[in-house]
């Protein structure tokens, strides 16, 4: 009985393809150390994908463990050198990407009065004049 990492038995799931299968698709997730990421990569996996899965620190998060169809990459994705890694190991070991999920992002939370503000000044800045002949 084979055992993914989300823990779920795949070897009665149709939707599971062989791991040497030409048709298992691959996908790079990002941002898939928690959340939505997080749920994202287990269920890509559970349907047959090869997953490289990616935030700043996936290791250590301990929330995924590298197998046979699943690469972890640590970084942020932001960085070019990161970026260039996460397609080289999905290359590397599985051939090609099939699939983006560009999840990662970051929000830095402020009050709600300095959205206003922000709104308010970016609607007083007048459109540009276009002169006429």
């Amino acid at each position: 009985m084979m055992k993914n990492n989300a823990g779920s038995d795949t070897s009665n799931n149709p939707n599971h393809a062989k791991r040497d299968s030409f048709a298992t698709k691959v996908a790079v997730v990002t941002g898939a150390s928690r959340g939505i990421g997080l749920a994202l990569a287990k269920r890509l996996i559970a349907n047959g994908y090869r997953v490289v899965a990616n935030s700043r620190n996936i290791r250590s998060a301990m929330t995924l463990q590298n197998t046979a169809d699943l690469k972890l990459v640590d970084g942020d994705i932001a960085l070019q050198e990161t970026a260039k890694q996460v397609v080289a190991i999905a290359v590397q070991n599985f051939g090609r990407i099939d699939l983006l999920v560009n999840n990662a992002g970051v929000f830095i939370p402020k009050p709600f009065t300095e959205y206003i503000a922000l709104a308010n000044a970016e609607a007083a800045i007048p459109p540009p004049t276009v002169m006429m002949s």
